[in-house]
């Protein structure tokens, strides 16, 4: 994930997005003092989502970070603050982190990434589900010539196709076509990681796991790669739980039954 847009920040990925880096950079300049102390807080958030998984950690880092940055800049560093966002997936934050990509947007408005992780924390929030996250998808800022919302991420495909996938006027098939033909490692990890956590918020877990291994063998290594294999071990260290609990039921079973058989 990238930001864009009209901020203070030096912005060195494709079509002007705003990568990791521009941040921790522009951090460490324009925060005097305090700068390198806030740069190295963004960075362990960083770390602590996508190389490790652990939202809650991520979480306490950006709210130390946010808490060390000068008050008159904190709104800006918070929308820029892709890190939060993610920490907040993974540690079930939904609301907060629905509203954290909706600041997000103020500066990274033609990103697909930023309204489909916003989607993603509306869908697993109970209080709301697929069917309204759908509803709630926010817009991107590029209108077409007729009117309508288009998508311009500067990526390009499979953006277009993910875009569509979570409007609900797409498919799976289209994503994943749109990856192959593209060609790159960074579009198949895009697409399939993309297809694996649509498939994982409606429930469909076997088919997600097939896309997120998918992912995790692309020869991508951006931050987004990285967390696609984070993420695969998180599904397989619940998988290995959930087959340890019906394993110790089964024990349990087993020796309840040798107990009233007098064995």
């Amino acid at each position: 994930m990238a930001g864009a847009g009209s901020t203070p920040y030096k912005n060195s990925g494709p079509g002007g997005l705003l990568l990791h880096k521009d941040v921790i950079n522009q951090v460490g300049e324009n925060m005097g003092s305090n700068g390198s102390l806030v740069a190295r807080l963004i960075e362990l958030a960083r770390v602590c989502v996508i190389e490790i998984g652990d939202g809650g950690f991520c979480l306490r880092c950006v709210d130390a970070a946010m808490a060390a940055c000068p008050p008159d800049q904190r709104k800006e560093l918070h929308e820029l603050l892709w890190v939060e966002g993610l920490g907040c997936f993974y540690a079930g934050e939904w609301e907060r982190g629905a509203k954290h990509f909706e600041a997000e947007m103020e500066v990274n408005g033609n990103d697909v990434e930023v309204p489909v992780w916003r989607w993603l924390c509306d869908a697993h929030n109970p209080d709301i589900g697929v069917k309204e996250a759908r509803k709630r998808l926010l817009p991107l800022r590029s209108i077409d010539s007729n009117g309508s919302n288009a998508c311009s991420d500067p990526r390009g495909p499979p953006f277009n196709a993910i875009w569509s996938l979570y409007k609900g006027d797409g498919s799976i098939q289209a994503v994943l076509e749109a990856a192959n033909a593209a060609g790159s490692a960074n579009a198949m990890m895009w697409g399939s990681f993309y297809v694996g956590l649509y498939l994982e918020a409606l429930g469909q877990h076997e088919r997600a796991r097939e896309q997120f291994e998918n992912a995790a063998v692309a020869d991508s290594h951006n931050n987004i790669a990285q967390l696609a294999k984070t993420h695969l071990r998180r599904v397989r260290e619940i998988a290995a739980q959930r087959e340890w609990s019906d394993l110790a039921a089964a024990l349990a079973t087993r020796r309840r039954s040798h107990r009233d058989q007098g064995h």
